[in-house]
């Protein structure tokens, strides 16, 4: 059994694994079985081993196994997706004959998209990802892996895309992307200060620190309104007498819960 499944292209631990579940195991070894009397001297290609697992592994009876089993042989159904289709068309169509046209659309048989449709949802995924032009943080592989993310966006529109498709789709816009992305970023012209000194000079320090580093924090003054720190009704009146008297700034610092103001 185990040399059964390893030939048809499932890895020996698989094979083992499977061989150790004996509804599994027996099911898989009659579904090979009916392939080799039905398709004398076919050679299953290496993928198709776990497709017949992953169709062992779903109820179909006699009549619609042989029915998958036949489309898989002609490399229609070449994914887990399509067999798990195929099991759903028929627990929704419950009647002796089988529709074709119906069950090759439900499971992606046959069904081929135009280039300028999927390359239409290509563009709208990638519109997702923000590239900044320059940014030397963005290369080909960051652009792969961002677009994966968004790549479902794409399959839920056409479910049944041809990755190779697919791919060739997104290979013809990253190099675009990757161009513009990459492209060298222009050098500001900068401004040469023959007097240092008065340019320093210049500089408010503390208007500085106020829209740089302190503006990421409270305004002054406003300290005491953050959660945990003791206030009394005098708290308010005390700080602004404070900051009143020192230009608008606190000059002490005081750990939380311990507010000088509160008193």
């Amino acid at each position: 059994m185990i040399k059964a499944f390893v030939d048809v292209g499932i890895k020996e631990n698989k094979a083992k694994e499977t061989a150790r579940n004996p509804a599994l195991g027996n099911r898989l070894f009659s579904i090979i079985k009916m392939v080799d009397s039905d398709n004398k001297g076919y050679k299953f290609k290496p993928q198709q081993g776990m497709l017949l697992h992953t169709l062992a592994s779903h109820k179909f009876n006699d009549d619609q196994l042989k029915l998958v089993l036949k489309y898989v042989t002609s490399g229609e159904i070449a994914s887990g997706t399509q067999i798990k289709a195929a099991s759903e068309y028929f627990c929704s169509n419950i009647q002796s004959s089988v529709d074709i046209p119906l069950f090759e659309r439900a499971c992606g048989i046959g069904v081929v998209y135009d280039d300028a449709d999927v390359e239409r949802a290509v563009l709208e995924a990638i519109l997702k990802i923000k590239f900044k032009s320059g940014d030397p943080q963005v290369n080909r592989g960051l652009i792969i892996g961002h677009l994966k993310i968004y790549l479902g966006y794409v399959y839920k529109i056409y479910k049944w895309v041809d990755s190779s498709q697919l791919h060739r789709l997104i290979d013809k816009h990253l190099d675009k992307i990757v161009s513009f992305t990459e492209e060298p970023v222009k050098a500001d012209e900068h401004v040469i200060f023959a007097d240092w000194k008065s340019v320093l000079e210049s500089i408010d320090p503390l208007r500085v620190y106020s829209q740089g580093e302190a503006a990421k924090f409270h305004a002054p003054g406003k300290n005491y309104m953050s959660p945990g720190y003791v206030v009394t009704e005098h708290t308010e009146r005390l700080m602004a007498e404070h900051l009143a008297k020192y230009g608008n700034v606190v000059r002490l610092y005081f750990l939380q819960g311990k507010n000088p103001f509160s008193t």
